[in-house]
């Protein structure tokens, strides 16, 4: 669907919910290189110390030869470069394809990938990334990478389902690399999302700006307040905008929606997952965990799977 189908989906719906993926304009762009290095913002540190440790393990885990990289939201590119760089010195012909929603973001990771890995075959594709992979499925061997612990963005279901779309487009020649936030103490999570210095707050804000300028809405981001919660039960961190008062949105097509004081809208979910969720993942998707990495506290994943 489009931004307006989505947009007008979400808030149709109870409770009201506007897709994450609609973050990241070139200005929600901007804001996100900002959260990831807040100090707050565990999550990258804690992959890229992973990622230097183990890059050269993973390495040996992979087909000789030819090795075709396909990374779902690649991002910025700061992080797959430890691996890529990992990857080329054990002597890897080595193909990277860039799968993002964002060009600008795509740009800076063009350039950035290129000025560190010289050596590569590189190609940047614009989209959604679960569309963009049907276009490369029948490459292999490949190596699917999905890092920034990304796969929180989906409940335990929604996981399995994401797997099983990856299975489906995997052969037993190809590799699977994943990122995943593990449970941890609540209020290190819970920081990660409510910065002091207030940068998640205005990315949250930056979406409904979005949806003013791009879909000619008339939303007051001065009537809405940016509230995070962890839930240490089912590991679910969700972010909510709410709505300071009564209002009503307008959009080009002339469609109007209401939301009262205090209604909530959905903007993020971040699942924090445990290690036996993760094989559950894997066992109902035809994958096998094959090899873990974590750091020792064990608070953060790299996994390794295996199609079977």
């Amino acid at each position: 669907m489009s931004f307006l189908e989505d947009v007008k989906q979400g808030l149709k719906n109870n409770p009201k919910r506007i897709p994450s993926k609609y973050f990241y304009d070139e200005k929600g762009d901007y804001l996100f290189q900002q959260i990831m290095n807040l100090p707050e913002y565990y999550l990258p540190k804690m992959e890229k110390k992973l990622l230097k440790t183990y890059s050269k393990q993973l390495a040996k885990k992979l087909p000789e030869g030819t090795i075709n990289v396909l990374e779902l939201g690649a991002g910025d590119g700061t992080k797959i470069v430890i691996l890529l760089k990992a990857l080329i010195n054990d002597t890897k012909k080595l193909n990277y394809f860039s799968l993002d929603i964002s060009e600008s973001v795509l740009r800076s990771n063009e350039q950035f990938i290129k000025s560190k890995v010289p050596n590569l075959n590189y190609e940047a594709v614009a989209g959604d990334y679960l569309n963009s992979l049907l276009k490369y499925s029948k490459i292999e061997p490949k190596l699917l990478v999905f890092l920034g612990a990304n796969i929180g963005n989906y409940d335990l279901k929604e996981a399995q389902k994401f797997f099983k779309f990856l299975r489906s487009n995997c052969t037993l020649n190809d590799s699977l690399l994943v990122a995943f936030d593990l449970k941890k103490n609540p209020r290190e999570i819970l920081a990660a999302y409510d910065d002091q210095a207030g940068i998640t707050k205005e990315f949250n804000l930056n979406l409904l700006k979005r949806i003013n300028l791009e879909l000619g809405s008339n939303i007051k981001l001065e009537s809405f307040a940016h509230f995070p919660n962890y839930n240490p039960v089912n590991g679910e961190t969700n972010s909510y905008l709410i709505s300071l008062e009564d209002q009503e949105f307008k959009f080009n097509d002339g469609s109007v929606f209401q939301i009262e004081k205090f209604e909530a809208i959905q903007t993020e979910v971040s699942k924090k997952y445990t290690l036996k969720e993760i094989n559950q993942i894997a066992e109902s998707s035809d994958f096998e965990l094959s090899f873990k990495f974590t750091d020792s506290n064990n608070s953060y994943l790299l996994g390794l799977f295996k199609p079977v």
